[in-house]
């Protein structure tokens, strides 16, 4: 997972732990280093990246809340309250409302994929590889947004369960926590995996339906002290499938599922 630098004065080891205690149903994990049918796990990532799009929080989170300023670069800021006014009842902004309302029903229905391979050595006492899904501590609170926990490139994965673990040993900076989630492997598979980390990567394909305000707390290195913050309108993924695989040499090293619950009727 790529995990921003919050510290320009120490270098931070961002570990990579993933440990799925899964909230909904989840397929088990394939067996050792195998190569999957044509039918199979492979054949199914190959075809959802096929269709699917590079996800960003960012513009997601713009088209979802359907903020036309941000989504269009519109920088209403540079206007005056007149000079605003006008044009937020002008035929162009209109255009513009229409137009990303459209865009926002697409993507409601497009599958989208993220696709890590920051993952440090392999864990012997876990039994598995560790990818970092956010961090607990900033210098600021927009810090601790973009680097939020359960958050992968600005979209919350929520049904992860993960596993906090500290960057560093010394007291002084003992708060320095990363979120992780293993993915666990053989010793075997762990062996191929470390000759070809290039290749070897966790892909991420899900949908995004709605955003919701987060909240969670982090520690504020500035002061020393956690605090308690609320990243709004934050897009949440859906309906989550994860493969660990090398799709050079076709292995699949793990695939687990998480699937929405359906919602129980009122009686």
């Amino acid at each position: 997972m790529k995990i921003k630098s919050v510290l320009a004065f120490t270098a931070l080891v961002f570990l990579s732990v993933l440990s799925f205690y899964a909230h909904a149903p989840a397929q088990e994990a394939l067996s050792a280093g195998q190569k999957t049918e044509p039918s199979g796990p492979l054949a199914v990532l190959k075809s959802l990246l096929s269709t699917a799009e590079k996800a960003d929080g960012v513009v997601l989170r713009t088209i979802l809340t359907l903020d036309v300023e941000n989504y269009f670069k519109l920088e209403l800021y540079k206007m005056s309250d007149l000079g605003r006014a006008d044009y937020l009842e002008s035929e162009d902004y209109k255009n513009k409302q229409a137009a990303l309302q459209k865009i926002r029903q697409e993507t409601l229905v497009k599958t989208f994929f993220l696709e890590e391979n920051g993952y440090k050595d392999y864990d012997l006492r876990e039994h598995g590889f560790f990818f970092g899904v956010g961090i607990d501590f900033a210098r600021s609170e927009r810090e601790a947004w973009e680097n939020a926990p359960k958050t992968i490139d600005g979209v919350l994965f929520d049904m992860f369960a993960t596993k906090k673990r500290s960057l560093q040993t010394d007291a002084y900076i003992a708060q320095m926590i990363s979120e992780d989630l293993l993915i666990p492997v053989s010793l075997d598979d762990a062996r191929q995996i470390e000759k070809d980390r290039e290749n070897t990567k966790l892909y991420i394909v899900f949908h995004v339906l709605k955003t919701k305000d987060y909240r969670f707390r982090f520690f504020d290195l500035p002061s020393r002290g956690w605090k308690e913050t609320k990243f709004s309108n934050v897009p949440v993924a859906s309906d989550v499938h994860l493969v660990f695989a090398n799709l050079k040499t076709g292995v699949v090293y793990f695939e687990k599922t998480f699937s929405e619950q359906p919602r129980s009727k009122k009686k």
